[in-house]
This record gives structure tokens, C-alpha cells and sequence, in this order.
């Protein structure tokens, strides 16, 4: 099964583009934190990063966002490579929008704050 699911803002504004046939795809970049106990008791934030893309009917709902926007999407997650204008292979992972569950604006649902964990990096 591939299947991703996160929350989180986005770090920058949402681009569209449209491919040579038409197709309407929107990438962005959503950053989602969560926050662990270390073993010395400290409280520690962890921060990761992925890429969303979205095609057709939902290119436009994470189109009309902007930075800072609150998103929850589930999709499935893809690899793909390629040879860059300087000849070095390239590879990115990325996660393709499947369904929007919720754009809140800038505000975080109360049901998304983080919850104390064991810490685990």
C-alpha cells in the first residue's frame, strides 16, 4: 500500500503550471513539525519537509492557497529521476495530492496540535 497523509503549512506561495496537452498541476511545499521528549527531559521540535503535487480539480483548490496556509491532504508518495542541464542525475520524492481534507487558512485545526511522544528523531 502507498499512501501518505500529512499536515502541516506551506512554505511558499503554490505554482501552477499546465502541461503541453492542458492539464493544470500545482506544486508546493508543506512543512509539518512534530515534538518529542528527549531522554534528558528537554522538549524538542522536529521539522520535515515534502513536496505536494496536484493535478487538474485539485491544482486549483492548493493553487488558491498561500504561504503560511494550513493544508491536510492524503495521497501516494512517488519517486522520479532525471538528468539535469549539467548532466548530474537528479531524483526527487514527492507526495501526488490525492484528496484535500481540510485548507483551514492560517489558523491550525485544535484537533492537529502535537502530543507529547517518546522521543525518536
Amino acid at each position: 500500500m502507498n499512501k501518505a497523509e500529512v499536515c502541516g503549512r506551506l512554505t511558499r506561495d503554490p505554482e501552477m503550471r499546465y502541461t503541453p496537452r492542458g492539464t493544470a498541476v500545482c506544486n508546493v511545499s508543506i512543512a509539518t513539525n512534530r515534538f518529542a521528549n528527549a531522554p534528558d527531559g528537554e522538549r524538542r521540535e522536529f521539522t520535515e519537509y515534502f513536496t505536494l503535487v496536484a493535478w487538474q480539480g485539485l491544482a486549483s483548490q492548493v493553487a488558491a492557497l498561500c504561504k503560511a496556509d494550513w493544508l491536510h491532504v492524503k495521497g501516494r508518495i512517488q519517486s522520479r529521476s532525471w538528468q539535469g542541464q549539467d548532466g548530474q542525475k537528479r531524483r526527487v520524492t514527492e507526495i501526488i495530492v490525492e484528496e484535500i481534507l481540510s485548507a483551514e487558512g492560517r489558523t491550525a485545526p485544535a484537533a492537529a496540535a502535537a502530543l507529547d511522544e517518546d522521543f525518536n528523531p
